[in-house]
C-alpha cells in the first residue's frame, strides 16, 4: 500500500514538473520519459512515427516551423519588429525620434511639424498619407532630427535614412548647407559599399534614384554606372 502511494506521489511530482520545464523550454518530454515503463515508451515512440509520416504526406519539410522573412517592395527583407527597436534605441542616443506609421499615440505625439513641396503636415498621419501619395518610402529630417518610416519598410530603406544620419554627424551644421545631389551621394556610395546585403532590384533601384538626380537639369550630370 505504502509503495503504491510512493509510486504515484512520484509519478505526480514527475508529471508536474513536466509540464514546467515544457512551458518554460520545451523539453517536459524528456523528463517524463526518464520514468516512463519500456512498453510506455514504445507506444510513445509509434505515435510520434506515425504522426511525423502523416505530416510528410500533407508535404510538410522539417523545417516548416521556421517562419521565412517578410519581404517587401523590390524584393528586400522587411523591418522585423525587434530591428525597428534597435533602431529605435540608436536613434535615441543620438537625440533623433524614430516614428514608423502605426505606432502608438505616444510616439506619434514625438512628430515635429514639417513643410514638403510647400505643405506643412502638423501630424504624422497626415505625412504619412501624402507619402503614399507622392511614393515616398522614408525620410530623415535633420533640422527636426526625426526619421519617419511607413509601414513595411525594409532593411535597404532604413539603412538609406542611417547614412543621411550619419552624414549630418560627420558634418554637422554643415549639413544643412548641402544640395540634394551631396546628401544623396553620400547615401549611394554606402549603398555601394554594402551592395552585397541588398537584392539586385534594391541596388537597381538605388542607382536609378541618384542618376534622376544627377541627369536632372539643375546638374546636369552623367549617369553613373556599375558592373
Amino acid at each position: 500500500m505504502l509503495i503504491r502511494e510512493f509510486k504515484k506521489g512520484v509519478k505526480n511530482i514527475f508529471q508536474k514538473l513536466e509540464k514546467l520545464l515544457n512551458e518554460i523550454f520545451g523539453f517536459g518530454d524528456e523528463v517524463a520519459d526518464s520514468v516512463s515503463t519500456p512498453a510506455e515508451r514504445r507506444v510513445k515512440e509509434k505515435q510520434v512515427e506515425q504522426a511525423e509520416r502523416a505530416a510528410r504526406k500533407n508535404g510538410e519539410s522539417d523545417y516548416s516551423w521556421m517562419s521565412t522573412r517578410k519581404t517587401g517592395n523590390l524584393g528586400g527583407n522587411i523591418l522585423k519588429k525587434s530591428q525597428i527597436r534597435k533602431l529605435r534605441g540608436i536613434l535615441k542616443e543620438k537625440g533623433i525620434d524614430l516614428i514608423v506609421e502605426g505606432d502608438i499615440r505616444s510616439v506619434k505625439k514625438l512628430f515635429k511639424p514639417v513643410i514638403i513641396d510647400d505643405f506643412r503636415f502638423e501630424n504624422v498621419d497626415d505625412l504619412f498619407f501624402f507619402m503614399k501619395r507622392k511614393k515616398f518610402v522614408g525620410g530623415f529630417n535633420a533640422i527636426n532630427k526625426q526619421m519617419i518610416l511607413p509601414a513595411n519598410s525594409t532593411e535597404i530603406v532604413a539603412f538609406h535614412e542611417m547614412a543621411h544620419v550619419k552624414h549630418y554627424e560627420l558634418l554637422g551644421d554643415a549639413y544643412h548647407e548641402l544640395n540634394v545631389l551631396q546628401k544623396e551621394t553620400y547615401v549611394w556610395k554606402e549603398i555601394l559599399a554594402s551592395r552585397g546585403n541588398w537584392k539586385k532590384g534594391e541596388l537597381e533601384d538605388s542607382l536609378e534614384y541618384i542618376n534622376r538626380i544627377r541627369t536632372d537639369k539643375k546638374f546636369g550630370l552623367k549617369p553613373i554606372k556599375i558592373k
